[in-house]
């Protein structure tokens, strides 16, 4: 797509779901309506290392500090977090919301070692939770089933968080709280299953967006995306018609429940890659298992690396030498964007993929 056609904005009675990815992190944008915006997570675009959200808003002849009407963090990862401070500090007007693992008080202490480690080196994520303290924002706690937004006139609009369960909490916090503090490092830990991962639900009107984080599967039904869709059906909810693949389509944060009674048939899907060390996500299975459920995926960029080159020879042989394995994560950056007028069909998106974005 030219840069025109990624310049036009939406209109008032449109409806956009846009997914920013490069080999490194993933931000969401939505066009709730009416001129207002949601922003959910955050990350650098690789050449500016601006926040994503940001340039593309300012692009697109948004006024960021009274449009944005909320804002969402679904979990403290590094590549979901970076730049969310500058985001906060430009979106004055909008609601900030994290996952409610923050109102624990036993949370609260297990992360003090890493929020209050001043001697040791920030990781970029680490940083980013500091800096989004001094702000002062008081934030909303996305939990199950509560509502971090809400507009009553038209078009009817309300983003409801469905994760993460109070058993998902306090497993999280148990599993921070058995580190032991020689492993206190540069930055905030994973927790295995990511139990603490927001899941969202926006539906505008008759169009509706399930935006899966980074929630894991796990067996145990009262945690991850089970404990969703036990919830789904208790409360009668309605399907989903697009879905941002949650883990970088990872096969751990993948279940036939989930398109089965979250999802329409043959939903339009969406997902940022990961290249990190040895880990590349999707893998060309995960590209084969989510093709074999819907027909309509895109990916903002392919999880490829790179070999690494340096203009001088011996240092590029110094730097072979020092490692087991040197690769480059490269600067690939797309945009996949999702656009629906209201009053059409549930199902009527329109398509557009920009920079390294294409269909899966």
């Amino acid at each position: 797509m030219n840069g025109s056609t990624l310049l036009n904005p939406p209109a008032a009675d449109e409806i956009e779901f846009s997914l920013f990815g490069p080999g490194f992190g993933e931000c969401a944008v939505c066009h709730l309506g009416n001129g207002s915006w949601m922003i959910v997570d955050s990350c650098l675009d690789p050449e500016t290392r601006v926040p994503v959200a940001l340039r593309y808003l300012e692009q697109i002849g948004v006024t960021v500090a009274s449009s944005v009407v909320c804002i969402v963090a679904t979990h403290w990862h590094d590549d979901h977090i970076l730049g969310m401070s500058e985001v906060l500090r430009a979106s004055t007007a909008s609601r900030f919301a994290i996952t409610s693992a923050f109102e624990k008080k036993d949370f609260t202490m297990a992360i003090g070692a890493w929020m209050d480690g001043g001697s040791l080196i920030d990781g970029k994520g680490l940083s980013e939770l500091r800096k989004i303290s001094k702000l002062g924002r008081r934030p909303s706690l996305a939990g199950e089933h509560r509502i971090l937004f809400e507009r009553q006139e038209a078009p009817a609009c309300r983003v409801l968080a469905l994760s993460p369960s109070d058993a998902a909490l306090i497993a999280c916090i148990s599993e921070l709280a058995e580190i032991p503090k020689t492993q206190f490092c540069t930055r905030m830990p994973s927790i295995k299953g990511n139990h603490a991962s927001v899941v969202l639900s926006v539906e505008v009107e008759s169009k509706r967006l399930l935006l899966g984080g980074d929630l894991q599967v796990r067996a145990d039904r009262k945690f991850g995306w089970l404990a969703v869709v036990e919830a789904h059906r208790e409360f009668g909810r309605p399907k989903h018609h697009v879905f941002k693949i949650p883990h970088h389509g990872s096969a751990n944060a993948d279940h036939p429940e989930i398109w089965e009674h979250l999802l329409e048939p043959d939903p339009h899907a969406v997902l940022a890659p990961f290249v990190g060390g040895k880990t590349k996500l999707p893998t060309p299975a995960d590209c084969a298992r989510i093709k074999g459920s819907t027909t309509k995926a895109s990916i903002t960029a392919s999880p490829t690396v790179g070999k690494f080159r340096h203009p001088s020879r011996s240092v590029e042989k110094t730097m072979r030498e020092a490692t087991r394995s040197l690769e480059v994560i490269p600067h690939r950056f797309g945009h996949v964007r999702l656009r629906g007028k209201l009053g059409n069909s549930p199902e009527d998106w329109t398509v557009e993929h920009f920079g390294d974005a294409h269909a899966l």
